[in-house]
């Protein structure tokens, strides 16, 4: 039935389609990985990109409002002179502590004054709280 000629041609017939077919399979898998990885890759990019936007805005909200609050703060403490001299830094001390109680995600304020600008009155204030060995005005305040 079967002749020795016959089984070359199926055996050659049977490797020449084998090797085509596994070849063939081969080169697919590998095209099929690659665009795989690459399109990974690229959402993997794309993930990143759009988390470190998320994360940019809010910390820029965050500073944001961190320096409005200073301006703020600074606009008040511009019209210092509306108060009178003994107000002055009772009111500062206040303004200072309800900002920092009134925003849980600060952990310090300060305010630094320049010698004798606040009151005129640094010499009686020599070494207390809130004060410097000169007597100048710095108040801080912190959560801790």
């Amino acid at each position: 039935m079967f002749c020795e000629e016959n089984m070359k041609l199926t055996l050659k017939i049977f490797l020449f389609i084998g090797s085509t077919v596994f070849l063939g399979l081969t080169v697919a898998v590998y095209f099929i990985t690659s665009k795989s990885f690459e399109s990974a890759k690229g959402h993997m990019y794309s993930y990143a990109d759009t988390l470190a936007e998320k994360y940019a805005f809010e910390l820029k909200n965050e500073m944001d409002s961190a320096v409005l609050t200073a301006r703020t703060l600074s606009s008040i403490f511009k019209n210092y002179e509306t108060l009178s001299v003994e107000e002055r830094r009772t009111d500062i001390l206040k303004q200072l502590k309800s900002v920092l109680e009134s925003n849980e995600k600060y952990l310090g304020i300060w305010s630094v004054w320049e010698p004798n600008v606040l009151d005129g009155k640094d010499a009686e204030f020599i070494n207390k709280e809130g004060h410097d060995s000169t007597g100048r005005f710095i108040p801080y305040f912190n959560r801790l």
